[in-house]
């Protein structure tokens, strides 16, 4: 099956009645006979942040791998753009407009912060300008293009590989605790940078650590519980002891905090 690729163009477009750039439909997946997702229907407008919370254990980062194809669904439909996607391949879901920013410091430690930008340039796109797209965004990293990426500090590390939702100029971008680990002033810079890219018409999908964050960011709020959404809906419509309820499953009733990680992510 041939995909064509997505340009910016397609991404800024004003049809409003294009389908979501993401939709999950009744998916169920797992690992070998473990089920961790069980009917679960997600769906990404155009444009929009949608954060996806719950507990560790929830099902979060199955259902960002079965969105990018790592992990194959074994029930449901996942439509990337409006095409059905379900049975295609990573790079297929890349050319339709996906990008996965994966949980840890996904860079090339071991090459320099040029070769690791280039390695995320796809085949369709000039690599000066893409590579000018990611120092525009973090402009540290164009005064340490020739160092080698894993001699660089944990922030910076992590806006290396944050920049291939620059690279490539996707429809969508699924983030997968992007903030882990970092200083707060980092943290800042990060969110700034998704700010950019959304106000530039690419939707998020975003699994974060601070909640208070993901909550103050996304206009959507999907809450996962034990493989099942439990909620979806506005984020204004949580209130703190609700979605501390859904981390914690007991009573919070006086419990003011959602700034820092749930302890049950601590586990």
């Amino acid at each position: 099956m041939t995909v064509p690729p997505v340009t910016l163009r397609d991404v800024t477009s004003d049809d409003s009645t294009i389908a979501p750039v993401l939709e999950l439909v009744g998916v169920n997946a797992g690992y070998g006979r473990t089920t961790v997702l069980r009917d679960v229907s997600v769906t990404v407008p155009k444009g929009s942040v949608v954060a996806l919370l719950g507990p560790n254990g929830a099902g979060k980062t199955t259902l960002l791998r079965t969105a990018a194809g790592l992990l194959r669904a074994t029930t449901g439909k996942v439509r990337v753009g409006g095409g059905d996607m379900t049975r295609c391949a990573p790079n297929q879901r890349v050319k339709r407009g996906l990008c996965l920013i994966p949980e840890g410091r996904g860079v090339f430690r071991a090459l320099s912060v040029r070769d690791n930008l280039r390695m995320q340039v796809p085949p369709w796109a000039a690599a000066d300008d893409a590579i000018d797209r990611a120092v525009a965004a973090f402009p540290v990293l164009g005064k340490r293009m020739n160092q080698l990426a894993g001699s660089m500090s944990g922030g910076q590390q992590q806006m290396l590989a944050l920049s291939r939702a620059f690279v490539t100029e996707p429809r969508v971008v699924l983030l997968d605790e992007v903030s882990m680990g970092l200083a707060p002033r980092i943290v800042d810079q990060i969110f700034a940078a998704l700010k950019g890219l959304s106000e530039r018409g690419v939707a998020l999908l975003l699994v974060e650590q601070y909640v208070n964050r993901a909550l103050e960011f996304a206009d959507v709020v999907n809450m996962l519980d034990r493989g099942r959404i439990s909620y979806c809906g506005a984020a204004s419509g949580l209130d703190e002891a609700t979605v501390l309820q859904g981390y914690l499953g007991v009573d919070t009733s006086g419990t003011t905090s959602l700034g820092v990680r749930s302890p049950s992510d601590d586990r």
